[in-house]
């Protein structure tokens, strides 16, 4: 077996008589050495290796032992950081993570991963309730911690029972949490007073906004408005402006 640079190599056990490799200082036997059948355990144990150091963690653990609820947060959490980015600046997502995380981490951190349970994600977010957060919210919020050991499982980092098991925890229901307030129109008196500063196309979304009660037109696309039209044309209406 060639050796490459930078990677453990593939070599003879004399004691053992069988293949070998060492990965983190624990030997990993593959078998009789130079058979096809130890090759391509060895090339299945490097692959599985390099995975797992491209989250810059720990690529295996001593036999018994169980990561902690805040070794998964840390892993996660180098993830995230590269994955919502956008233009080089970290995405709101960040913010919302962390505000989701933070009760798991005071109430769970030290503990293994394998107890934090449907009653442990039903605690954690009962501290978003009482934070004021509003329900909604909070669904997201618990839905994002869900995610983070979905991201572990992938990673064989947490069971798989337990992310399943977090699954059976039902979101808030109306009337559990915080009511927001509901979004009220804005006077044309107030739009007034604000269009000098606007551009132009600021300045035509939120004229949009305004003619179609749309609530909200930055993820809407040209083409939903093309086909809006194409099928009021297509049922005989016709499409006005608000001066008509």
């Amino acid at each position: 077996m060639p050796r490459k640079k930078g990677v453990p190599s593939y070599r003879l056990h004399k004691a053992r008589n069988c293949a070998v490799v060492t990965l983190d200082g624990k030997n990993i036997y593959l078998g009789k050495y130079d058979s096809p059948e130890s090759c391509e355990r060895y090339a299945r144990a490097i692959a599985e290796w390099n995975a797992a150091s491209s989250v810059k963690e720990p690529r295996t653990q001593p036999e018994g032992s169980c990561r902690t609820v805040n070794e998964l947060m840390l892993a996660f959490w180098q993830h995230a950081k590269q994955r919502y980015v956008k233009n080089g600046q970290p995405t709101s997502e960040i913010r919302s993570f962390r505000t989701a995380l933070r009760p798991v981490r005071e109430l769970y951190g030290r503990e293994p991963v394998t107890s934090f349970g449907p009653l442990a994600l039903i605690a954690c977010r009962q501290k978003l309730v009482a934070a004021g957060i509003c329900r909604r919210r909070i669904n997201q919020h618990v839905g994002r911690i869900r995610h983070m050991f979905k991201w572990g499982v992938a990673l064989e980092m947490v069971p798989e029972s337990v992310w399943r098991a977090l699954c059976a925890a039902k979101g808030l229901r109306f009337g559990e949490a915080v009511k927001t307030d509901p979004i009220r129109q804005v006077s044309e008196e107030r739009i007034a007073t604000i269009e000098a500063f606007l551009t132009p196309q600021v300045l035509a979304m939120v004229n949009l906004q305004l003619w179609t009660g749309c609530a909200n037109l930055c993820d809407s696309r040209a083409a939903q408005f093309r086909r809006g039209a194409d099928a009021h044309l297509h049922r005989g209406h016709r499409v006005c402006g608000p001066s008509e």
